[in-house]
């Protein structure tokens, strides 16, 4: 999403002009920065905006979409590209929407969506991207803030669609939330928000396809084994664990995969004079799962 402001303001992005719109970028300071592009050989003596500047606020490097060239005409702005935005802008979304739940509930399904996109974020930006170290399309908003190789919107939106997928269609039989109709609803939903992020990026000139391609074979590898670890090994010990002092800090319930447990905490319930599940019945329900 590009922003403009008038003079060397510290939201933009600078760089040499040049006659050869495929050419590597050149980062200069600003409009006023009469030195950097003449030391250069090959570009023209000229610092100039960049088709996008890529912050969106002062110090937070955050790239919604590039341009096709580093001094081309700012990104598309036809009804395809809104879209295209809108989809990158989920993963963001996204990641608030879980936080902002998680502070209203208090419930370990939320957080173990929350340990899902931590994951997918030390593995992708802290391991592999600066393992491989391949650069993004000259026109990104983030070519010189950020490696491209494996995509983070990729990986993060494919992690928790395959995630959510899994954690909507295994072992839901016989339950009233999880009904066929709700799940197939909940299925084209998630389809619709997460799908098409990958595909964003290469549209808005952020990512090459071979990026975006192994960003969601690593994000759907993560979220398989995140969801085997939750369901198999995790979702039997919850209730033991929310017991200790720091879990208890924070008044953490266990709503994982739990039969008879509402996510809502009780002092947000309209009926809240209902009477609580009977902790019995929940423990043999854990048990037998």
């Amino acid at each position: 999403m590009s922003i403009f402001t008038d003079g060397n303001s510290s939201l933009e992005l600078f760089v040499c002009n040049t006659t050869n719109p495929s050419a590597v970028p050149i980062q200069c300071l600003g409009i006023s920065d009469n030195s950097t592009c003449t030391s250069v050989e090959g570009v023209l003596p000229q610092c100039v905006q960049s088709a996008c500047g890529y912050k969106l606020a002062a110090g937070i490097d955050i790239s919604v979409s590039g341009a096709d060239a580093p001094t081309a005409d700012p990104t598309r702005t036809d009804v395809l590209a809104g879209f295209m935005i809108f989809w990158g802008i989920v993963p963001y979304a996204m990641f608030f929407t879980l936080f902002a739940t998680f502070l209203f509930a208090g419930d370990t399904s939320s957080l173990s969506f929350i340990g899902l996109l931590g994951c997918l974020t030390i593995v992708n930006e802290g391991l592999l991207k600066h393992t491989i170290n391949q650069r993004r399309p000259v026109g990104s908003c983030l070519y010189f803030k950020s490696y491209g190789m494996p995509s983070g919107h990729a990986t993060t939106s494919i992690g928790v669609l395959v995630n959510l997928l899994l954690e909507i269609w295994i072992d839901r039989e016989g339950s009233r939330l999880f009904t066929l109709r709700n799940r197939c609803l909940w299925t084209v939903i998630l389809l619709f928000l997460l799908l098409p992020v990958p595909f964003s990026r290469v549209y808005l000139s952020d990512h090459y396809v071979s990026q975006v391609l192994i960003g969601s074979i690593n994000g759907t590898v993560l979220a398989v084994a995140w969801f085997f670890f939750m369901y198999k090994f995790v979702k039997s010990r919850l209730n033991h664990w929310i017991e200790y002092r720091c879990c208890k800090y924070f008044f953490l319930r266990n709503t994982y995969r739990m039969k008879g447990i509402r996510w809502t905490p009780e002092w947000a319930r309209c009926d809240s004079n209902s009477s609580m599940t009977d902790l019995s019945s929940i423990e043999s329900t854990n048990t037998k799962a």
